[in-house]
């Protein structure tokens, strides 16, 4: 077999912006196999912040589980945490935190920043004998209402047949804080 090949006059700039072009897709392709890098000054705010309350999470799974899950995620942050978190959750004033009610509750607490989130999954897998919480964490500032630092942790806690499912559901929210405060510490 024969193939014939024509050569094919090409410009030195059409060739530059092909490799540019070439590059670019390479680039973004090789940065979702080796993961994000971390937002510049995430560190910065994180070692900034050395003092937090926690606002009670949101729960959009429509199973009344934020207070439960929040007291349970506060108590076992705490622990892992000693010093950084303030000693109990403050109830949550509505779906949304203004930046003038994190402002007024910052110089009341003293803090700087708070610690809230959202529960976005709940669900018990009695055929996999698991309980499986996800959630979005973040560090949102009192004097802004900026994000500083987010994460969306996954936690996963088999059933117990002796025991009901709340019971690995807590689990599953002591799991998540100690996520949490192995990658927020300062």
């Amino acid at each position: 077999m024969i193939f014939f090949a024509r050569r094919i006059p090409v410009s030195r700039r059409s060739a530059s912006l092909g490799a540019i072009a070439a590059f670019l897709i390479l680039a973004s392709g090789c940065a979702s196999l080796f993961g994000r890098a971390p937002a510049p000054g995430a560190d910065a705010a994180r070692q900034q912040v050395a003092r937090l309350a926690i606002v009670e999470f949101v729960d959009l799974t429509g199973q009344d589980v934020a207070g439960s899950f929040t007291r349970t995620f506060c108590q076992e942050a705490i622990q892992s945490l000693s010093g950084v978190l303030a000693a109990s959750p403050i109830a949550r004033p509505g779906p949304r935190l203004a930046a003038s009610w994190l402002k007024g509750q910052g110089a009341t607490l003293g803090v700087p920043a708070f610690l809230t989130g959202t529960i976005s999954g709940y669900r018990v897998q009695a055929s996999q004998g698991r309980v499986w919480v996800s959630m979005t964490v973040k560090v949102v500032a009192a004097d802004t209402g900026k994000i500083l630092w987010t994460k969306r942790l996954v936690s996963t806690e088999p059933l117990d047949p002796h025991h009901p499912p709340a019971v690995a559901f807590e689990r599953a929210a002591r799991s998540a804080a100690r996520e949490f405060a192995h990658d927020y510490a300062p």
